[in-house]
């Protein structure tokens, strides 16, 4: 796999996976949050499309996958700690992600539980109703974890992506789940060495990190590793 520098929040990944097969350009990009802006009356027009400045350059990947911080909400969530993080933001703009050529949302962060057990099923019931492809969060822990997987030939993995949040982690409530995985890490890297074992090339696409700083803290680095 091959990195190159980042285009504004984008990670640019190039997976090669044999002589057989062409290279895959997977392009992360994140945190996605539509809090703020002005709600369209109807549909997402491209004029209003955030990420439309981008899309460009998404059309050139095989895959864009966006991590979607902050619910998509009927309602404004209930207050909890600070108000400037409470990011909720109207259920039309996950009709932005598709036509800008975003394929897949990742729900696991540490908003993800910002609702609640109904914030976490109504945050999927947009991307859904939207026609988004979303990992990460589900009606149970077992579909929450479960990695995204691109296929090559014969129906085999060629790469699997897993999602995974260390940040505001808890386990499946009220019918509920986000990729959950205790301290200590110790069920990731078991999911990821199962993936590696069965050919896949795995990405981990996790949420960590700390508000306000660029640096790694002691517990991420040791997590990453």
């Amino acid at each position: 796999m091959t990195i190159r520098p980042p285009l504004l929040a984008a990670l640019v990944a190039t997976v090669t996976a044999g002589a057989a097969e062409r290279d895959l350009e997977i392009q992360f990009v994140g945190d996605v949050t539509f809090v703020g802006r002005r709600v369209p009356k109807s549909g997402v027009p491209m004029e209003e499309n955030p990420f439309r400045a981008v899309i460009a350059r998404f059309a050139k990947a095989d895959l864009v996958v966006a991590n979607g911080e902050g619910l998509i909400a009927d309602a404004p969530t209930a207050e909890y700690g600070e108000a400037r993080l409470n990011i909720a933001a109207a259920p039309i703009w996950a009709a932005a992600y598709g036509p800008a050529g975003v394929g897949l949302v990742g729900l696991a962060n540490n908003h993800s539980w910002d609702g609640g057990a109904a914030g976490v099923l109504g945050n999927l019931a947009a991307y859904r109703a939207a026609g988004v492809a979303v990992y990460g969060a589900a009606e149970s822990a077992e579909d929450a974890e479960a990695p995204y997987v691109l296929k090559g030939e014969g129906g085999r993995c060629r790469v699997a992506i897993v999602p995974a949040t260390l940040k505001s982690n808890r386990p499946a409530r009220k019918g509920a789940g986000v990729a959950y995985y205790p301290p200590g890490q110790g069920g990731l890297v078991a999911r990821v060495r199962a993936l590696r074992a069965d050919g896949c090339f795995v990405i981990v696409s996790v949420h960590w990190g700390r508000e306000g700083s660029h640096e790694a803290s002691g517990a991420v680095v040791e997590a990453a590793r």
